[in-house]
């Protein structure tokens, strides 16, 4: 059994804690019904759901490490990281300006999309320095982004989605430091 595959079963209990927290704990979630379900607030709740239920079936796949790069992983990944994207563009979308927390989660997005097409891609090819510096980029916004969050959630003792908050981080935190250890590898190889 190898570390990669130990860290996408890991991802996929995270972000199943996480959709599963918001699923009890949010107002928002509980609000939703048939009257309201085509209100913007019940469309970015679910948009935030299904992204990350989306997401946990893109990291299940990925547990067998020949997944990585396939198709279906990646149709996964980009659809929910797509959902969290307009998840906070339409949450945001009567603001003159995004907040600093909103262009961090953003750029997150984006940057997993980009990453999932990467894998697909460059599968099992050497990737080009910039295409590390944007996936490691990426893994640390999104690890600064879960660990704000769950620092909000604690404080406001929202125990359950903090702890669903903070495994993401901790997923994203894992994630940027063995893409920059694969990276380290790689130029290492180059120049030896």
């Amino acid at each position: 059994m190898n570390i990669d595959s130990n860290i996408f079963k890991y991802a996929t209990i995270s972000h199943t804690i996480l959709y599963i927290s918001y699923i009890l704990y949010s107002k928002y979630m509980h609000k939703i019904n048939k009257q309201n379900i085509y209100t913007i607030v019940s469309i970015t709740t679910l948009l935030y759901l299904v992204g990350h239920i989306f997401i946990s079936s893109a990291m299940f796949n990925r547990i067998n490490t020949d997944n990585i790069g396939k198709l279906q992983p990646t149709i996964l990944g980009i659809i929910g990281h797509s959902c969290l994207l307009f998840f906070s563009l339409l949450a945001n979308r009567k603001s003159m300006y995004f907040k600093t927390g909103d262009i961090i989660f953003i750029l997150g997005q984006i940057g997993m999309i980009y990453n999932y097409y990467s894998d697909y891609k460059y599968h099992n090819k050497v990737k080009s320095n910039y295409n590390y510096l944007i996936i490691i980029s990426t893994f640390i916004l999104l690890y600064m982004f879960y660990f704000k969050k769950s620092y909000v959630a604690y404080n406001k003792s929202n125990y359950v989605p903090a702890i669903g908050l903070s495994l993401v981080g901790i997923l994203y935190l894992i994630f940027s430091m063995q893409k920059t250890y694969d990276y380290y590898k790689k130029y290492k190889k180059v120049n030896p």
